[in-house]
Order: C-alpha cells, then structure tokens, then sequence
C-alpha cells in the first residue's frame, strides 16, 4: 500500500508538518502534508478552495492564519459554514473565527487533503475534504 497522499495540487507527498518552517525549501504545509511550491496554492489553500487572503505577520484581518500563511475560515480544511448558537453539524466543531471547522477524531492532524471523495494511504475522506 502506498503511503502517499493528495495535496490540494493533486501532487503526492508522505511527509506530514503541522506549521511554518517545517517542509524543505520550494515546499509549503498544506493540509497537514509537505507539497511542492505551485505558486497557485492561494486558490487551494483552503481545503481545495481559495484563501481569504495572505497572513500578514502571522494575522489574518478575516479568518485564521493557516500553516501554508494563507488566511481561511478554519486551520485545516473547508468549513461547514457558520456556527449556529456554537452547534455545527457532526465532523465539524465551532472554531474562535465563527465558523463550524473540521477535525480528525482526537484532533489527529490531517492526512492531507480529498481528491474527488477519495484520500491515499488508506485514510478515508472526512467531512471538510480532509483525509483521516
């Protein structure tokens, strides 16, 4: 079985990160994985959807400065739209930017991201497009 998993660019990578400076040089964090540098991640950085923006000294002025310093409503993955009375639908947990943002069960960092339903290295996809 391989161990590879998707990027948002669709490459395949095996080596996990969780923040800045963690990859090697012409590389970026996204969802959990190592990937090569495309210089289009604005337009995935967020689960497979485009940033809100770039982080500007590690802030965002709308939503959360993601590990690849790009700003989106969650850290990892798309959200599952705003939090109603703190409540989100099942996958997803309300996150401090007001919306409804997905984890892996026990908070395990994500194994990359979903390519059309289907994850690598034998990780199913999870709500948000993420791979756990």
């Amino acid at each position: 079985l391989s161990r590879d998993r998707y990027c948002p660019s669709k490459q395949l990578s095996e080596v996990r990160c969780s923040g800045r400076g963690q990859c090697q040089p012409g590389e970026i964090c996204m969802t959990g994985l190592c990937c090569t540098k495309t210089g289009n991640e604005w337009s995935q950085a967020c689960g497979g959807l485009a940033a809100l923006g770039s982080c500007l000294n590690g802030s965002c002025s709308a939503g959360v400065c993601t590990a690849s310093n790009y700003c989106c409503e969650c850290p990892v993955g798309r959200s599952g739209g705003r939090c109603r009375n703190r409540l989100c639908p099942a996958g997803y947990s309300c996150h401090s930017t007001g919306f409804c943002c997905p984890s892996c069960p026990n908070n395990v960092m994500p194994f990359g991201a979903c390519l059309n339903g289907a994850c690598g290295g034998g990780k199913r996809c999870c709500p948000g497009n993420i791979c756990c």
